[in-house]
């Protein structure tokens, strides 16, 4: 649509001037910057008439009106990220939550050449979202010097004022040990890396406190690193003939093939020792009908939120330094016989 001014763009200008206000007025009202009171019925007012007039904001001039791009960075650890269907899950509904309040994501990526701060020192973005699984102390310097709404997904920088949204991790394993010390559970093992990623450092952690607590309760618990060859770490270790009445283990990748070996050993999860896993999906194909139950986290719950807690910080309001999203408890199937 365009004005009487033959084939010129509908502007704000032509907006005031139609109904009779200042040019102020109109920018006040079609943008509604906090702070800026305005009587609802002027407001209806220019909206009407520009809606009227056919009337198309500029997102380049409404930038330069309110120093604001609509866009926020989403920083990733490498190119490859973007192939997780984990992550892509996250992704799928910060986007979604995103775009109700016209905001857009801008995809970044942490190269050795550190490209993503040249985007954000020319205020190409409003905030950055950092989504990542491992930890990293290196990050956890660069991070403030950007002077610009941070927030970390899926990982926590502890030693810094930044705030993060992930998974509940320490609440999940304590559900896990209590639910196998009710089930009379006596000696617990853990089949997972705590290494790496920061989830599975938090499962660690809280592990050996959990199991720790109820100790005077004759509750032990251990833990075992999966190795490259895991099958023929799963065999040896019924060799061993060392037996647990309770196994969690954490990560879908490791469950298939822990099953498989343990059964063929003639031991069935569930029914010879209480199984508990953790996925990161609950649609995974892979869920067991072994299982006693299956915790699984909840990435779109985790995007939904990593939204409201940036749009928090870019309104300059002070939000939770650290936002968890618990996860889903799904019953186990029947156990084979």
């Amino acid at each position: 649509m365009v004005s009487g001014r033959t084939g010129q763009r509908v502007s704000r200008r032509d907006v005031a001037k139609a109904a009779g206000v200042s040019l102020t007025t109109v920018t006040h009202a079609l943008n509604s910057p906090p702070g800026v009171r305005m009587k609802s019925v002027t407001k209806e007012l220019v909206r009407e008439t520009a809606k009227r007039l056919g009337y198309r904001p500029s997102y380049v001039g409404r930038a330069l009106v309110t120093g604001k791009t609509a866009t926020i960075g989403l920083l990733q650890p490498e190119f490859t990220a973007v192939t997780s269907l984990f992550y892509q899950r996250m992704i799928q509904e910060l986007a979604r939550s995103m775009e109700a309040d016209d905001y857009h994501l801008l995809l970044l990526f942490d190269t050795p050449e550190k490209r993503y701060k040249k985007v954000i020192s020319r205020g190409q973005v409003d905030g950055l979202i950092v989504l990542r699984s491992r930890t990293d102390t290196k990050l956890a310097e660069e991070i403030p010097e950007l002077d610009i709404p941070t927030l970390t997904v899926n990982f926590s920088l502890r030693d810094s004022s930044i705030p993060s949204v992930h998974s509940d991790n320490r609440n999940m394993i304590r559900n896990v040990i209590d639910e196998m010390s009710e089930a009379g559970c006596r000696s617990i093992l853990a089949i997972h890396d705590y290494r790496e990623a920061f989830a599975n450092r938090e499962i660690f952690e809280e592990f050996a406190v959990a199991t720790g607590k109820l100790a005077d309760k004759g509750i032990v618990g251990s833990t075992i690193i999966p190795s490259r060859n895991f099958r023929e770490q799963v065999r040896n270790l019924w060799k061993s003939e060392q037996r647990w009445d309770g196994i969690f283990i954490d990560c879908e990748s490791f469950v298939s093939q822990f099953i498989e070996e343990t059964v063929n050993a003639g031991i069935t999860p569930g029914k010879d020792f209480h199984f508990i896993t953790s996925l990161c999906l609950e649609n995974y194909t892979s869920i067991h009908e072994y299982e006693n139950c299956i915790y699984v986290q909840q990435p779109l719950l985790v995007g939904e939120k990593a939204w409201k807690q940036m749009k928090i910080l870019l309104n300059k309001g002070k939000c939770n330094k650290e936002e968890v999203v618990p996860y889903l408890r799904i019953a186990g199937a029947k156990i084979k016989k």
